[in-house]
């Protein structure tokens, strides 16, 4: 049951992030499911998102992300892609 809750507080966490730093939440799902998230690497995904942020519809909030933040956007978008997937 605490495993349970513990992945819960994080994906609200990750929530958190993605509203934060999301500009325009169709435009970023849209790329990200269109360019196959699960087979990107972390590091081009973070430096994808970091110079196009403003034409996948991120804020320029993106570029304040900690590696922890980053990290959570993006497991959090590959989980989101991944449930629409199947």
């Amino acid at each position: 049951m605490q495993l349970i809750m513990l992945i819960i507080i994080l994906d609200l966490k990750a929530a958190d992030i993605f509203n934060k730093v999301v500009r325009n939440k169709y435009r970023v799902l849209s790329a990200f499911y269109g360019s196959n998230i699960d087979a990107m690497e972390f590091t081009n995904f973070v430096e994808i998102s970091s110079i196009n942020f403003n034409e996948l519809g991120f804020s320029a909030e993106i570029s304040r992300l900690e590696q922890n933040e980053w990290q959570s956007l993006f497991n959090y978008l590959k989980n989101v892609l991944g449930t629409v997937n199947t």
